[in-house]
């Protein structure tokens, strides 16, 4: 019996060591569960992280890109306001151009205008001059004229003058 009991402690340790063993190797598989469990919540975190940091940079780039976008705006409006400012320019230089033009049409029709009033002084003195010599001539064909007819007056006096003297003598 008593060998009896012994086998029967000695079962019954080994039954004490069995239990514990599989508590052990439960205890093993929780930590080991709990282990992995762990690392897939790491992993999962860093996972997390990553995407976090993904979205973080493509935010990062799409702000980059809208101020890249208002920055090619803001120099496309710039060369808009340049080119108008040009533009303004060029019609103001056209402006100035067709001022200067009809200015120099003014002064040239006021030249040739100019120009005809003395041609035409000239021509009015011309007809004048023409008038006056004509005149004199006039004046000294009718003295010329009177002239004559005094010579021929005298002529005639001086003959009448002698037949009356040719009668005075017969």
């Amino acid at each position: 019996m008593w060998l009896l009991m012994e086998v029967f402690q000695e079962l019954q340790e080994l039954q004490e060591l069995q239990e514990l063993q599989e508590l052990q190797e439960l205890q093993e598989l929780q930590e080991l569960q709990e282990l992995q469990e762990l690392q897939e919540l790491q992993e999962l975190q860093e996972l997390q992280e990553l995407q976090e940091l993904q979205e973080l940079q493509e935010l990062q780039e799409l702000q980059e890109l809208q101020e890249l976008q208002e920055l090619q705006e803001l120099q496309e409006l710039h060369e808009l306001h340049e080119l108008h400012e040009l533009q303004e320019l060029q019609e103001l230089q056209e402006l100035q151009e067709l001022q200067e033009l009809q200015e120099l049409q003014e002064l040239q029709e006021l030249q040739e205008l100019q120009e005809l009033q003395e041609l035409q002084e000239l021509q009015e003195l011309q007809e004048l001059q023409e008038l006056q010599e004509l005149q004199e001539l006039q004046e000294l064909q009718e003295l010329q004229e009177l002239q004559e007819l005094q010579e021929l007056q005298e002529l005639q006096e001086l003959q009448e003058l002698q037949e009356l003297q040719e009668q005075c003598f017969e």
